[in-house]
């Protein structure tokens, strides 16, 4: 009862943040607790530690696993009062960061992706971005992918966040390039490699000509915030995901089948994936 690890280890509802405190300070105990070590704790959670798949954690878990050690905490000292806990731990309030433009990109971006010259290094990260955009798949799935998942011409596999099998049409690009196999990601240890392919496909779409400006917007402490930026800064590993939805809804396909390729447990999720904006049909309008 007095180690905190201890206490947390030994309590399943703790399970999750104790794992991540172990992570972050094996020796950390009770005394430790206060707002710096709370603050030092979100930094590592968000910028340093990764998940199984090398992405980072989400602003809205460390707010879970915050709530849930002040829980532990609180739980703690109504069984053993001779526990001591700097209580400026509690309380403390952290900016929510600004939410990214969530962009697409159109079937002929994608193909002046395909089209550019790059090193080895860069077409490792337009090779794996392009089977995203082509069959929808997540991060985490697309590459574990291989010829032996195509099967009478459709693409099989089981996502591993939600364990749904899934059938998506194979685009001859994913045709082509699963008969010679993903190639692997190479990274710094002290990058993710979310991290890395996050900032080399700025750079590949950059490079391949992906530089319109827009009026982006975001909402922020009530007031409507506006900033031009050029498409290929917004780009991300999860806009080939989007890119597939997007364009899947652009061709005529029905949502409800749009949700299946993307093997969503809810409808409004797959909405929400979906980025046609006014401006994708605005030409078409008439008075």
């Amino acid at each position: 009862m007095n180690n905190l690890q201890y206490y947390l280890q030994t309590n399943p509802r703790w399970k999750d943040v104790s794992l991540l405190l172990l992570r972050f300070n094996p020796q950390a105990d009770w005394k430790d607790l206060n707002k710096v070590f709370i603050a030092n704790f979100r930094t590592f959670v968000l910028n340093k530690a990764t998940k199984k798949d090398g992405s980072h954690y989400a602003p809205s878990t460390f707010s879970e696993h915050y709530k849930r050690l002040q829980l532990a905490v609180r739980s703690a000292l109504s069984e053993c009062p001779e526990i001591k806990v700097n209580m400026d731990m509690f309380g403390l309030r952290f900016n929510r960061p600004e939410r990214p433009n969530e962009i697409y990109l159109t079937h002929s971006e994608l193909a002046l992706i395909e089209q550019i010259e790059l090193s080895p290094k860069y077409n490792i990260i337009r090779v794996r971005f392009l089977v995203g955009a082509y069959t929808g798949a997540r991060f985490c799935d697309f590459s574990r992918l291989s010829k032996n998942n195509i099967v009478d011409g459709k693409l099989k596999y089981m996502a591993q966040k939600t364990g749904t099998r899934i059938t998506v049409p194979v685009h001859p690009y994913v045709q082509k390039v699963l008969e010679s196999g993903i190639p692997k990601m190479n990274y710094s240890s002290e990058a993710s490699e979310r991290a890395v392919f996050d900032r080399k496909i700025k750079v590949i779409c950059k490079k391949a000509g992906i530089t319109p400006s827009d009026i982006y917007f975001s909402k922020r402490g009530g007031r409507v915030m506006e900033k031009t930026q050029e498409k290929w800064e917004l780009v991300s590993s999860h806009t080939a995901r989007r890119s597939f939805a997007t364009n899947a809804a652009i061709a005529g396909n029905s949502i409800r089948y749009i949700q299946q390729l993307l093997g969503h447990s809810c409808i409004t999720t797959t909405e929400k994936y979906i980025l046609c904006h006014t401006e994708d049909m605005a030409d078409g309008f008439k008075w």
